[in-house]
């Protein structure tokens, strides 16, 4: 039920991407050349037209419930990351207009 749309390398390009492609998820890997994960989630979150955005890593995330705070959607260990995963996050984060009959 996922379309990739996109990809991309660093942070600074992921933000670049996410303006062009306009996504409704967006997974971001905590670790990243030029801006880590957590940087780049917030830019994208401050976005007006925001996608839901779900953290990944192989590594746990020592400041989680922060994290969290921040308005992701998800932290999800990358062992653990699966289209079920996804589309229960999917389920209760998407946009209220595409949860809508006919939106």
């Amino acid at each position: 039920g996922f379309e990739l749309v996109g990809e991309a390398t660093s942070g600074q390009e992921a933000l670049t991407r996410a303006s062009e492609l306009r996504p409704e998820l967006v997974l971001v890997d905590v670790r990243m050349p030029d801006m880590d994960g957590v940087e780049t989630a917030r830019r994208l979150l401050a976005d007006a037209t925001h996608p839901v955005v779900v953290l990944i890593s192989l590594e746990p995330l020592p400041r989680e419930a922060t994290v969290l705070e921040l308005g992701v959607a998800a932290f999800v260990r990358k062992q653990e990351l699966s289209v079920g995963k996804l589309a229960a996050v999917w389920a209760e984060h998407r946009p209220r207009a595409a949860a809508e009959p006919g939106g």
